[in-house]
């Protein structure tokens, strides 16, 4: 059985068929050797990395800053005034032993375990050195998982003012800047850099510019052993194909298809690549796709204690449920999210929300007075009246 490390390699060079790699990995001719004579779903990455291997935990991990071949969890940037945490959920087993590996020694750590549905979450300090991250349960069968961990490498200075600069919406200073400074990059940094330059494209209303850069981004990404990056970027690579290129679902649905099960226990990149698909397939009229990969990012999201992150794919969810005539089940989800709105912390998103429900309340009113029994209309008049809903999103 091929290791999570191999699997994550021969997925990544599938999507795009890099010749550059780490001497760790294994060749593809030997992949090639392995796929002769199987089942086509044998060698496909989506089916090989979501069947969990019997001898190993199951377990996600997330907040890390970028993930490489490995996996290997590049740790976020230290702060002084902010403790960075790494979170991890283990499946539905007694609490694990969850030890730290480095140079300096192996630590027994004790973090606080939360009970979530099938397993249990916890949340353990960034480190600041190298290590390894080991967890083990023990019963009938005894499992364990490890996840390799390197400091934070700073970024080019260049890239980091034009950061800063995108933050200030400053779009045009930041493709200046970029572009001026290019050559000097480092694979890794000019990876980053394209995937910037895309985006800022994309806000200076350039969409055929942005997809060139965000493809290009990719390839770069791939060739540095930058797993993360790429499936990060399909929510913008999607978007611009749907919204700024005229519902090119097909180019969208393309790129995005080809990091299905790339880092398989890398929450964030799971997220990005189940909300991808669940947008498009949702503005393409795929409702049981958009079903299914809703359903899986909300799932994982739970998991992982992500509300912002869980809010994004219930949007798609909830408009799914809309598309079918679920009105009733969509509101509820929208209703939540609506009651967590703060008055002393208002986003777009919050209009967005309200918007959301009530539309769903509004639908939900038409279809119950279509109804052709006397009950069904009773009951859509004794319903809130949405306008308030819109009224609240306007202001």
């Amino acid at each position: 059985m091929l290791s999570k490390k191999q699997n994550d390699a021969i997925a990544s060079r599938k999507i795009i068929g890099v010749r550059k790699f780490r001497p760790r990995v294994i060749r593809s001719s030997i992949v090639a050797l392995l796929c002769m004579g199987l089942a086509s779903t044998a060698c496909d990455p989506f089916t090989v990395m979501d069947e969990q291997d019997p001898e190993k935990l199951e377990a996600y991990y997330s907040g890390c800053h970028t993930v490489y071949e490995g996996p290997l969890c590049e740790l976020p940037e230290l702060t002084e005034d902010h403790e960075e945490k790494l979170t991890f959920w283990v499946a539905g087993h007694g609490s694990p032993s969850v030890t730290f590996s480095s140079n300096q020694g192996r630590s027994e750590l004790t973090p606080e375990f939360i009970k979530t549905d099938h397993g249990l979450r916890f949340e353990i300090s960034a480190p600041k050195q190298a290590g390894t991250f080991t967890f083990e349960v023990t019963g009938p069968t005894s499992l364990s998982w490890s996840l390799a961990v390197q400091p934070f490498e700073p970024r080019h200075p260049v890239l980091v003012e034009a950061a800063k600069l995108r933050k200030e919406k400053k779009h045009a200073e930041v493709k200046t800047i970029l572009e001026e400074n290019l050559e000097q990059f480092s694979l890794r940094d000019k990876g980053e850099a394209l995937s910037l330059l895309g985006r800022t494209e994309l806000n200076l209303r350039n969409p055929e510019a942005a997809i060139e850069q965000l493809t290009v981004a990719s390839q770069l990404h791939l060739e540095a052993g930058n797993l993360s990056a790429p499936i990060r970027d399909t929510t913008t690579y999607s978007y611009t194909c749907m919204y700024s290129l005229g519902l090119r679902f097909d180019l969208a649905r393309k790129h995005t298809e080809q990091f299905q099960g790339v880092l398989p226990q890398h929450y964030e990149s799971q997220h990005f690549y189940h909300w991808s698909r669940a947008r498009i397939s949702q503005r393409s009229s795929d409702h049981r796709s958009a079903l299914h990969h809703a359903k899986r990012g909300r799932l994982l999201g739970q998991r992982m204690g992500n509300q912002k992150l869980e809010d994004y794919i219930n949007h798609e969810y909830s408009n799914t449920l809309q598309n079918l005539g679920k009105f009733e089940e969509s509101a509820a989800i929208f209703r939540e999210r609506v009651n967590r709105i703060s008055a002393n912390s208002l986003h777009c998103e919050d209009a967005i929300n309200l918007n959301g429900l009530g539309w769903a309340e509004l639908l939900h009113r038409r279809n119950l007075k279509n109804d052709v029994s006397t009950l069904g209309y009773s009951k859509s008049e004794s319903l809130p009246d949405p306008q308030t809903h819109f009224e609240r999103a306007l202001a």
